[in-house]
């Protein structure tokens, strides 16, 4: 009888290799298939890595970004510091005089302006805070700025030299575009209508002499004194204060280059 059962068992055996040969065989254990609550768990992690790996290029990008507008601003601040600067060395220039006669010559200047009526008729020519100016027999123009802060004009002299002519004191100096490399420098010279000593913002003095030149700014042609100055560190060798002014028109602050486009009010 078992052996028969032994028998029956083996034939059975036989009969389930013939129809499946990989029943038996061992089997490797296949990878464990995920739940689908631990697919959107990883599908989460890796959101949150991109978003992570996004929100890092966001902060260095914008870190760059301010470093950029804070180099533009520097830059910025130093072209209005230079500015600043010459409007404080031409203002010091023209207000702290120790001469009691120049004083009493701007506080003249001011009870004469404070009596000038207003015309409506009056029709002025509009000029912009920066224009091109020809200076003495100077065939180049030269940039000029028009400030009403300051009574005297100023030009850029080099090379001044003092001598007599006549029994009278002259001066003699080199005038030219300082800014420009190719712009050819003309020898002026003048009668010195005065030395003016005045105070620079270091405060330390200065003698600068005055002489009148004539001068063009569009098609306007005129005379006016300029006192002779270093302004080799200015943005424009040729300063236009009030006195020139009062002959000129009105001044603009917000354009440049009006002169030519002959605007009137």
């Amino acid at each position: 009888m078992i052996g028969f059962q032994k028998t029956a068992v083996m034939l059975s055996w036989g009969i389930l290799l013939a129809i499946h040969p990989a029943f038996g065989q061992s089997q490797e254990p296949g990878p464990e298939e995920k739940s689908p609550r631990e697919e959107a768990v990883a599908e989460a992690e890796e959101a949150a890595e991109q978003a992570e790996e996004a929100a890092e290029e966001a902060k260095v990008a914008a870190e760059e970004a301010a470093r950029l507008a804070e180099k533009a601003a520097a830059q910025l601040g130093e072209v209005e510091a230079q500015e600043g600067a010459e409007s404080a060395e031409e203002g010091a220039g023209e207000v702290v005089e120790t001469s009691e006669s120049e004083k009493a010559a701007e506080a003249a200047e001011e009870e004469r302006d404070k009596a000038n009526e207003v015309d409506p008729s009056e029709v002025r020519q509009i000029l912009g805070w920066k224009e091109w100016v020809q200076v003495g027999s100077v065939a180049d123009k030269m940039r000029a700025k028009l400030d009403s802060g300051a009574r005297t004009s100023s030009l850029h002299a080099e090379n001044i030299e003092e001598f007599e002519r006549d029994g009278r004191r002259w001066v003699q100096f080199t005038l030219g575009e300082h800014r420009d490399k190719d712009a050819k420098s003309v020898l002026i010279k003048a009668p010195v209508q005065r030395v003016a000593r005045v105070k620079n913002t270091d405060g330390t003095m200065e003698r600068r002499y005055v002489v009148e030149l004539n001068f063009q700014v569009g098609d306007r042609k005129l005379r006016d004194e300029f006192t002779l100055n270093d302004r080799s560190g200015m943005t424009c060798p040729v300063l236009l204060g009030r006195n020139a002014l009062r002959h000129l028109g009105f001044v603009d602050c917000g354009r440049v280059d009006l002169a030519p486009k002959k605007l009137y009010k």
